[in-house]
């Protein structure tokens, strides 16, 4: 069950079993064993795919952590989120659109949705919104 779950996080990651055995620092000969369920990653190996972004918890338990999302899951869910609620009119759906244009537009609706008297003045220079006032 082990590799099975290691597989799922190597595809949800978007990575093939080069790169993904590379994070551990292991040969793909290895992580073909490892999902086979014919062994097992080490300790210190885990170790080296939670700090690559793999959900180790889920991979030995099979619970998943649920801040546990790739950069592509967390931009398809904020633009999912904006569209359905009309609030990236101004922002299209374009696969280019950089992931922090489109965070810093998500926490601007939700100030706008929770009250907040927030317009949208320049950018600086790290590409974030200011708050006007």
């Amino acid at each position: 069950m082990i590799g099975t779950r290691l597989k799922e996080e190597r595809k949800r990651l978007g990575l093939n079993q080069d790169d993904f055995s590379a994070l551990a620092g292991a040969k793909r000969r290895a992580l073909v064993d490892w999902e086979k369920g014919i062994t097992s990653p080490t300790a210190t190996q885990l170790s080296m795919f939670a700090e690559a972004g793999v959900d180790t918890q889920y991979v030995l338990t099979g619970k998943k952590l649920t801040a546990c999302y790739s950069e592509n899951e967390i931009l398809e869910g904020i633009s999912s989120f904006l569209f359905e609620s009309a609030e990236l009119g101004w922002l299209t759906k374009e696969k280019n659109t950089p992931f922090s244009t489109v965070l810093n537009f998500a926490v601007f609706s939700v100030k706008k949705a929770a009250g907040e008297d927030i317009q949208f003045s320049t950018k600086d220079n790290n590409n974030t919104f200011k708050k006007e006032g």
